[in-house]
């Protein structure tokens, strides 16, 4: 933890060899610690903007855009964590470093931060796609946004199988 509290502050790039829990896939992240969430959530409504007013009316793209600009312009009027749609808030609380979050009941800390590239080394096994077309929709867009990349990452020795930052490996457990 450290490490992670001496970047406090910085913007700083780290590579993750991270293994999920719910497909067992396993795959090396590079991502961003110390970017400005806001920052992203004002970039990203200005895009959607532009894109909504080119959406074929009435089209499924044009309702999922028009919901993902609604949620992002809420979450910028309130503040990140405090959209009434966000689910997890009474779940996380934050930390002394600012990408590092602990969980309220049972302790486990989890490292965010944009994603900002993916390889997978192991693939996993998921289970039948079961979401809506609208929500299909939104994750499309979604995926080429900067606040769609935001990832949290479990601490634990089982999910994380290897961590680099500033140039150094981090130890977990």
């Amino acid at each position: 933890m450290e490490i992670l509290a001496s970047i406090k502050g910085k913007t700083r790039l780290v590579s993750v060899t991270y293994r999920t829990k719910e497909s067992g896939e396993l795959s090396r992240y590079t991502f961003l610690l110390g970017a400005n969430y806001a920052n992203a959530v004002r970039r990203d409504i200005a895009i959607l903007r532009k894109r909504l007013a080119r959406a074929e009316a009435n089209s499924l793209r044009a309702t999922a855009l028009s919901e993902l600009l609604a949620s992002l312009t809420k979450t910028r009027e309130v503040g990140a964590g405090n959209n009434p749609a966000y689910t997890q808030k009474e779940t996380w609380e934050r930390t002394e470093v600012p990408f590092v979050r602990k969980h309220k009941e049972n302790g486990s800390l989890q490292l965010t931060g944009f994603r900002l590239k993916k390889v997978t080394i192991e693939k996993g096994v998921f289970p039948p796609d079961t979401r809506r077309e609208l929500t299909k929709a939104k994750d499309e867009e979604r995926k080429t946004l900067k606040t769609g990349r935001f990832r949290p990452f479990c601490i634990t020795p089982e999910n994380m199988e290897g961590v680099r930052a500033e140039g150094k490996e981090i130890i977990f457990g």
